[in-house]
């Protein structure tokens, strides 16, 4: 179980939703998706972390995940960037360096993390979501990426491509259905002031005489008065 996530709580709201993180990444799930995330790095990396079963501990310098970036995507982060101190705000800027690598290659904003998730071991769960998101961002945005992969490709965005025939097609299917509309619209507020002519290009029935009607059951019948 991971500690660091369980230390700076908090009270309240705040407690609950670092409750709810740590669950999230203890949870059987949690730590399937965790043991894929670091076979993917180790292999990538053809090396194995400092510690698997720790990945606070493996990944909070920083150094991995920025190795991890250029490896997948050559060139992304020069490598004058990846600061190999033991210095806490060199290793903070590390990570720093490697989200703003996720924004580049087009990792989703929602699956990134903040620094002080890794760093602090606040949010690994959200960690390990960027790092699955990104092997999928890669099949999707990076096909010359040979693999290994990590999970499946993000569909596409589902784009349609109209002719100028259908375009206008659906103009004048749309015009017609607003004129039809607006006649009715029409029709609707003369009968409400009890006007008598019906709105141009719409003919009015011939109705009979009205009889005035009382008793009217539930059922429909009606008795003349």
């Amino acid at each position: 179980k991971n500690e660091t996530m369980a230390r700076g709580a908090g009270f309240g709201l705040d407690a609950e939703l670092a409750k709810k993180r740590e669950d999230a990444f203890n949870s059987a799930d949690g730590q399937q998706r965790t043991s894929e995330a670091v076979a993917w790095i180790e292999s990538l990396l053809g090396e194995s972390l400092e510690d698997k079963n720790d990945l606070h501990a493996s990944l909070k310098n920083g150094i991995s995940l920025c190795k991890l970036v250029n490896i997948v995507v050559p060139g992304t982060i020069p490598e004058k960037r990846i600061n190999n101190s033991t210095m806490p705000f060199k290793q903070m800027e590390n990570i720093s360096t490697f989200l703003k690598a996720m924004r580049t290659l087009g990792v989703p904003e929602p699956d990134l993390f903040e620094t002080v998730d890794l760093f602090d071991g606040k949010d690994l769960a959200l960690v390990v979501q960027c790092i699955h998101s990104l092997g999928s961002t890669l099949q999707l945005k990076h096909p010359s990426f040979p693999g290994p992969h990590l999970g499946v490709a993000r569909s596409a965005a589902n784009k349609r491509n109209f002719t100028q025939e259908q375009l206008r097609a659906g103009d004048m299917v749309g015009t017609s259905l607003t004129l039809g509309n607006s006649s009715l619209a029409h029709q609707a507020a003369s009968d409400r002031l009890g006007g008598t002519s019906p709105p141009r290009g719409i003919t009015r029935a011939a109705t009979a005489p009205v009889e005035k009607f009382s008793n009217v059951s539930i059922s429909g019948a009606r008795t003349t008065s």
